[in-house]
């Protein structure tokens, strides 16, 4: 009956190390946060062992194994017993492999897996005891794996982020499928993740498409382009080469000029016009809108000459699609 009692309490500690790792592992980063806040002690537990996760599987995977070859030892034993060797070892063997598989780990797994904030909160105090319990030798067997390592040249990287831009873009998906998200919604989430990768040149109006005046254009000229084109802002090309762009004359300042009569030449409205590779990121761009506050962007080549052009509409258009 010892015997027995001993294989029963083995075979709850497997199951109880499996479920620990599993609802661990599943359980959201963000809602842990979340009952952290909410004064929530075993969740504070839970964080902290989170925070040392490589420790805290360490010690789950050395526990996990010692009780799992202790069952099948103890169960062994007690097969020999009582059907002899020859097919003692082959019946515990087979038999100890299946209970483990079925009541420790496939079972609690899955049980895990889906209660896991339920099951996480409960096990939290036992899986820190174990920890405490553990630690020294889980220390030591830590460093002596990773001595090995380094011995034979394996780099050790660190560890990698719970949720990545990938899992977040399948959890859009799922919820698109699911009806938490709507198709509008779901476009609008995949735009944000796109927007820091775009670069300029695949947004920008192209010069052939852009409204622009020569520098030596008159004030009838510059207001006609205007009123055709009905921009609040035009830009203006050196005369004879249209791809040296000069700078940029605005509406409220040619009204300002036809209000008062002022005899100025249409250089005077010229204003200066921020310029940019094609290859910056439209979310830097974005930033030195804010920074310089200004909205259009003349992008350019090496050598200085105009390719296109981008605005602060074209940028946001990126995210929420046409404004138009």
């Amino acid at each position: 009956m010892t015997l027995l009692t001993t294989l029963l309490v083995l075979l709850v500690l497997s199951a109880f190390f499996s479920l620990s790792e599993t609802s661990f592992m599943a359980l959201s980063r963000l809602r842990l946060r979340h009952l952290v806040a909410q004064g929530r002690r075993r969740a504070k537990i839970i964080q902290g062992l989170v925070n040392h996760l490589d420790h805290f599987l360490a010690t789950i995977l050395l526990a996990n194994n010692f009780v799992n070859i202790a069952f099948t030892s103890l169960a062994t034993v007690l097969c020999v017993a009582v059907l002899g060797e020859r097919w003692g070892v082959a019946t515990a063997t087979v038999g100890s492999t299946a209970i483990i598989l079925v009541l420790a780990e496939i079972t609690p797994k899955v049980a895990a897996a889906q209660h896991a904030e339920r099951i996480a909160l409960w096990v939290a105090p036992f899986a820190r005891a174990f920890v405490w319990l553990l630690g020294p030798v889980t220390t030591v067997l830590t460093r002596v794996s990773r001595l090995i390592l380094r011995t034979l040249g394996v780099p050790l990287k660190s560890r990698a982020p719970f949720i990545t831009e990938e899992e977040i873009k399948l959890m859009i998906e799922i919820g698109k499928e699911e009806g938490v998200l709507g198709e509008q919604e779901r476009q609008l989430l995949h735009r944000i993740f796109e927007f820091g990768d775009t670069k300029v040149g695949e947004v920008m109006v192209p010069r052939a498409d852009i409204a622009m005046v020569s520098n030596q254009a008159t004030h009838e000229q510059v207001l006609e382009a205007f009123v055709e084109e009905g921009y609040s802002r035009i830009l203006v090309y050196q005369e004879e080469d249209r791809g040296r762009i000069v700078g940029v004359i605005h509406t409220h300042d040619l009204l300002h000029f036809w209000k008062h009569q002022a005899l100025i030449a249409v250089s005077d409205l010229i204003r200066p016009v921020y310029t940019v590779p094609p290859e910056t990121r439209v979310s830097d761009l974005l930033k030195e809108f804010q920074h310089r506050k200004v909205q259009i962007a003349v992008v350019v080549d090496g050598q200085g000459q105009a390719l296109g052009m981008a605005t602060l509409e074209d940028l946001v258009e990126e995210i929420v699609g046409d404004l138009e």
